[in-house]
C-alpha cells in the first residue's frame, strides 16, 4: 500500500479501486446516463498514484464518454516508482491494464508546471500541474479569462489529510475551485473535516456527509 514519507499518510485505503467508486464516483453520479456534450470534465486535487484518474477514465470509457481530467500535484511520485506501481496494478486488474500501461508510458517527468497527455486513442485528455495547487488553479483561472475554459462537471478533492497538508485545503484554494465550477458541479472528498466543509459551503456547495 503506497505511503508518503513526506506527509506521513497513506495514498488510499487498502481496497483502493472500491474506495474510488465509494468516495468519488458514486457521490458524483459518474457516469451520468447519456454522454455529455463535448465530454466530461473532472478536476482533482492530488494526482498521487493516478488511481482516481484510471478508475474514472475506465468508467466513463465504458459509458461511451470522453474525458478531460485536470489534476494538481505538489509532490509527484518519481517516474520509475510510478512505472513499478502501474505494472503491479495492471497485473492485478486486467480490466484496467491498458490504461495503467499507457499512463506509465506517458507519465510526466519531474518538472514544475503543466503537462498534457492524450490516452485511449485521444478519448481521454489528461492535464497535470506539478506544483502548488493554488498557483495551478490561478493559472487556469487566468487562462479562462482570455480563452473560454468550460467549468468542471465534478471535483475530486483527494490530497493528503487536512491536518497533514493544510495548504491544499486553504480557503483560497476552495474559492478557486468554485470559480472553475458552475451550477450542477459536484464536489466529493474523503475528509469530513469541519473547516473543509464550511469552506466549501461558504462558496456555494451544498455539503452532506
Amino acid at each position: 500500500q503506497p505511503f508518503s514519507t513526506t506527509f506521513g499518510d497513506i495514498y488510499h485505503a487498502p481496497d483502493a479501486h472500491a474506495e474510488v467508486e465509494r468516495v468519488f464516483l458514486a457521490p458524483s453520479g459518474i457516469p451520468r446516463g447519456k454522454p455529455t456534450a463535448h465530454g466530461f470534465r473532472i478536476g482533482e486535487l492530488g494526482f498521487g498514484t493516478g488511481l482516481n484518474f484510471v478508475v474514472a477514465a475506465a468508467a466513463l470509457r465504458r459509458a461511451g464518454e470522453q474525458l478531460t481530467f485536470t489534476s494538481f500535484e505538489a509532490a509527484p511520485i518519481a517516474p520509475e516508482t510510478f512505472r513499478a506501481l502501474a505494472r503491479r496494478r495492471a497485473a492485478r486488474h486486467p480490466e484496467l491494464a491498458d490504461l495503467y500501461r499507457e499512463l506509465a508510458e506517458v507519465y510526466p517527468p519531474l518538472l514544475s508546471g503543466w503537462h498534457q497527455r492524450r490516452l485511449a486513442n485521444g478519448r481521454v485528455h489528461l492535464h497535470i500541474f506539478y506544483g502548488d495547487a493554488g498557483a495551478g488553479l490561478s493559472s487556469l483561472i487566468t487562462r479562462s479569462q482570455s480563452v473560454r475554459v468550460a467549468p468542471m462537471h465534478a471535483w475530486f478533492l483527494d490530497g493528503f489529510a487536512p491536518d497533514r497538508n493544510p495548504e491544499l485545503w486553504a480557503p483560497e484554494v476552495i474559492a478557486a475551485i468554485a470559480r472553475l465550477s458552475s451550477r450542477g458541479t459536484t464536489v466529493a472528498t474523503f475528509t469530513a473535516a469541519g473547516r473543509v466543509r464550511r469552506a466549501l459551503a461558504a462558496e456555494g456547495f451544498a455539503m452532506r456527509r
